[in-house]
């Protein structure tokens, strides 16, 4: 600094800086809907999360062992593309398998 206040170079650095983080795409990672509170405690649990999936967590379910928990909707857990195990056995009410069609890493699945 030149007693001036902010020299020249500062300031281009600081307008690139300001530049740069409009421009930024965002990084929000967004919230997955799950239609069963019991389908999502399911999945918090076997992410080992407290806080609510998103995308990102999602990702990261390979195996989800929720056998005779009462679900009774299986929405959100089409967010799960890499899992491949997924028990949800005996949980009898499960009237829509529409969620597991995409869910193309399955090697074993009870429903």
């Amino acid at each position: 600094m030149h007693g001036q206040g902010v020299c020249p170079h500062m300031r281009t650095l600081l307008a690139l800086s300001i530049i740069a983080l409009a421009v930024a795409p965002a990084t929000v990672a967004s919230q997955v809907y799950f239609a069963d509170a019991k389908l999502q405690a399911a999945v918090k649990d076997a992410l080992g999360i407290t806080t609510d999936p998103t995308e990102e967590d999602m990702k990261r379910l390979d195996k989800l062992d929720a056998g005779n928990q009462g679900i009774t909707d299986l929405t959100g857990i089409e967010h799960a593309t890499n899992a491949t195990y997924l028990d949800l056995g005996r949980n009898d009410e499960i009237r829509d398998l529409s969620p597991l069609s995409g869910l193309e890493s399955l090697t074993y699945l009870d429903v």
